[in-house]
């Protein structure tokens, strides 16, 4: 099963007819370097979407062969056509796959948490062969609950308190029929991979002694092996792996959460908030290239330049020999650029990928970033949905703890963050982080994302409700972005404003709504909305095809006199726009007069195609505002926010 030597070298192989460049595993294959090619020329603009209907948090990137495109979401394999999208076939696993896949001549490697490793067969997905870290006869822990995380960002804190056996997330190292792993325990695996006359047979371990979450990666006989702080160096790793060197570089909060990469005579690796290039014979460190936040998966390397990103939402670019910076892109969009909304910044914890001139990142709030890798400067952006609520089968959820700090802290307000009520549970992730390092052996489910995969020019990507998107370079854009999910926020009789607000029809540019509901129907038949002020409009703004440009988008407020004083603010993380009509200088809650009014919302596509929208509604002194128990669903109390906008507070979603 050795695999062709031109792939091996990372050249392109003919496949179909097309030239294909294979991304076999994670960083692209054996050196993890994370270069794509030449053809990955953005903008980008949707080949095809494959929905799997799973919403399971899942941190597998996808890998992709010839003619054969693999990735997981919660506990389902997924192989499909990389140039359509069409299922080839699936293959289930016994736990949640987190290990990053690996495609070989014959075989597909995914790890569970459960503890295995499985073979499956590339062409029909069948299970040739499975590998368990713990034998079952000596297994005597599986899976036991955590105890919930309170405070901080409260409920999710006892994802990582939970413990299970070994589970397998660092994805593979595949030389010939030799398989590298590690871990949570920390033990590194040595597995044959033939299909005949043996399959799956563990042949060597070493006890690196902290758990190992990322891929090893092998490279002229040496396997180069991260745990939590550690690089270790191993040698003779086709009998028995022996160690050459170990270098001490986490601690102290900070760890190596990607792959290590190689490169001419070093190696190179995120570990807290820097990269550090090791000499790859002795583990000297050679520089440190710092980050404004933990740098979260591998660095990525062509023509002298080292390319990663970091939690803070920079992505860098540093010279390979000396590690002096080049440039530094924030990706964090927001327009205006407003200091109170700095709670929305764009985190980044996948590794990046280099694909002709270009730097692709992937943000935690669905945000696909290009970064020219010249200037540095940030040359398309596109949505692919928020991130997922982390899932793991370890640990129970915690107490809720729901601090309010939703957009209501910010220019929009003076009264509070509504994620307090409707995002209130999602607390405690970080407070699970350190339950795990010190006792458990559970996932890192706060650090880890499904990265991304490339071939030729086509980038692949998990979205954040179980859907694989492919973008390629001169795609057709079917058409230009679209304005939906609008609600309209109003105050109650006493004041306070309503957490939640009500739907409200958004006019595409034929003049379809897209909804029938109007404000306030369920509260008043005429469907119209009481004179008082302030009012506040909420939609989301979004373009499947090439992605909208945030500079693009804009608003205007006409009504019955004409033009209406307004304020709006594009959120780019969110990829939601706030429009905001406050009172009128010397008529408190009295933000508009009697009569039809129309928002006007207009975007523009990286092709070029623009659209206009609308929002109407209709004003009447008659109307009642709503009382506190007239709210349409409710929703949680909304915690303490900076103020701003002048207005009013409010808490919006």
């Amino acid at each position: 099963m050795r695999r062709p030597l031109l792939v091996s070298l990372g050249l392109l192989i003919l496949v179909g007819g097309a030239l294909a460049a294979p991304w076999v595993g994670p960083g692209g294959g054996d050196l993890r370097t994370g270069y794509a090619g030449d053809q990955l020329l953005p903008p980008l603009e949707l080949k095809w979407r494959f929905v799997t209907g799973d919403q399971t948090w899942t941190a597998a990137s996808p890998a992709v062969y010839g003619e054969l495109l693999v990735f997981a979401v919660g506990k389902t394999v997924y192989g499909v056509d990389p140039q359509t999208g069409e299922k080839k076939w699936e293959h289930a696993t016994t736990d949640v796959v987190n290990s990053d896949i690996t495609i070989g001549d014959e075989l597909v490697l995914v790890g569970d948490h459960s503890g295995v490793l499985y073979g499956i067969d590339k062409s029909n997905g069948n299970r040739v062969f499975q590998y368990r870290t713990v034998d079952e006869e000596t297994q005597t822990t599986t899976t036991t609950p955590g105890a919930g995380g309170m405070g901080g960002m409260g409920g999710m804190g006892g994802m990582a308190a939970g413990q299970q056996a070994r589970a397998v997330e660092s994805g593979f190292a595949l030389v010939g029929d030799l398989i590298y792993f590690g871990d949570d325990q920390g033990v590194v695996h040595a597995v044959k991979a033939t299909k005949e006359p043996v399959a799956g047979v563990g042949l060597w371990k070493f006890n690196a002694g902290q758990a190992i979450k990322v891929a090893p990666t092998y490279h002229r006989g040496s396997l180069f092996v991260a745990t939590l702080t550690e690089i270790i160096a191993l040698q003779r790793v086709e009998a028995q792996g022996e160690q050459m060197w170990k270098a001490e570089l986490g601690g102290g909060g900070r760890y190596i959460l990607g792959s290590p990469v190689v490169v001419d005579d070093r190696v190179l690796v995120g570990v807290g908030d820097q990269v550090v290039a090791l000499s790859s014979t002795t583990g000297q460190v050679i520089w440190r290239a710092p980050a404004q936040g933990s740098v979260v998966g591998s660095p990525a390397v062509t023509d002298g330049k080292v390319c990663f990103a970091c939690t803070g939402g920079i992505v860098y670019c540093v010279n390979l020999a000396n590690g002096e910076s080049i440039w530094r892109a924030n990706v964090n969009g927001l327009l205006p650029v407003s200091p109170e909304y700095s709670e929305y910044r764009q985190a980044i914890h996948t590794s990046v990928v280099i694909g002709g001139n270009t730097v692709y990142a992937r943000t935690r709030t669905g945000t696909l970033v290009a970064v020219d890798i010249d200037s540095g400067q940030i040359v398309w952006r596109y949505d692919i949905g928020d991130l997922k609520r982390p899932q793991t089968t370890a640990g129970v959820g915690g107490m809720g703890g729901g601090v309010g700090s939703g957009m209501g802290g910010g220019p929009m307000a003076g009264g509070g963050g509504a994620m307090g009520g409707p995002m209130g549970g999602m607390g405690g992730m970080a407070g699970g982080m350190q339950s795990y390092l010190g006792t458990t052996s559970n996932t890192l489910a706060l650090d880890l994302s499904s990265g991304l995969a490339a071939s030729d020019d086509t980038l692949f990507v998990l979205g954040g409700e179980g859907e694989l998107y492919a973008l390629a370079s001169g795609a057709v854009d079917s058409g230009p972005p679209i304005v939906k999910k609008a609600e309209v926020y109003i105050p109650r009789t006493d004041g306070t404003m309503l957490e939640t607000g009500y739907p409200i029809a958004v006019y595409d540019a034929n003049g379809y709504p897209d909804r029938v509901v109007t404000p306030m129907q369920m509260v008043h038949p005429s469907g119209a909305l009481p004179s008082a002020g302030p009012i506040a409009i909420q939609a989301k703004v979004s373009d499947l095809g090439s992605g909208v440009v945030p500079e693009s988008v804009s608003v205007s407020v006409t009504g019955p006199y004409g033009a209406v004083a307004a304020a709006f603010i594009y959120l780019d993380s969110r990829h939601t726009l706030q429009v905001f009509i406050p009172d009128r200088p010397g008529r408190t809650n009295r933000a508009l007069d009697d009569g039809a009014y129309v928002v006007h919302i207009s975007a523009t596509d990286y092709a070029g195609r623009s659209a206009v929208s609308e929002i109407r509604f209709t004003v009447d002194g008659t109307v009642p505002s709503p009382s506190t128990q007239q709210g349409m669903w409710g929703g949680g109390m909304a915690g303490p926010g900076s103020g701003g906008m002048p207005g009013g507070g409010m808490g919006m979603r």
